[in-house]
C-alpha cells in the first residue's frame, strides 16, 4: 500500500510510469521494484525535469545534451557530498 501511494504521488510530478531503467525505482513496476521511499535515482529523475534548464516542448536534440548535463551535476554532487 505504501509503495503504491508513494509511486503515485512521485509520479504526478510527471515522468513516466514503468521507467525502469534503473532499480529499485518507483517508477518501474518490474518484479522485485517495490521500494517503500524515493531512491536517489528517483530523486534524479525528478530534480533533472525540474531543473529551469530544460523548457516544457523542447525538442529531444536540444533537451537531451541538456539533460545529461544535469545529471552528470547531480552525480557530482552526490560523489563530493
Amino acid at each position: 500500500m505504501r509503495h503504491c501511494m508513494l509511486e503515485e504521488l512521485v509520479q504526478a510530478f510527471g515522468p513516466v510510469n514503468d521507467a525502469c531503467h534503473f532499480r529499485p525505482s518507483l517508477f518501474c513496476d518490474g518484479p522485485g521494484t517495490h521500494g517503500t521511499g524515493i531512491t536517489w535515482g528517483d530523486e534524479i529523475i525528478i530534480k533533472t525535469l525540474y531543473d529551469r534548464r530544460l523548457k516544457p516542448g523542447m525538442p529531444r536534440d536540444k533537451a537531451m545534451p541538456i539533460a545529461r548535463q544535469i545529471i552528470s551535476e547531480l552525480f557530482a554532487m552526490k560523489k563530493d557530498g
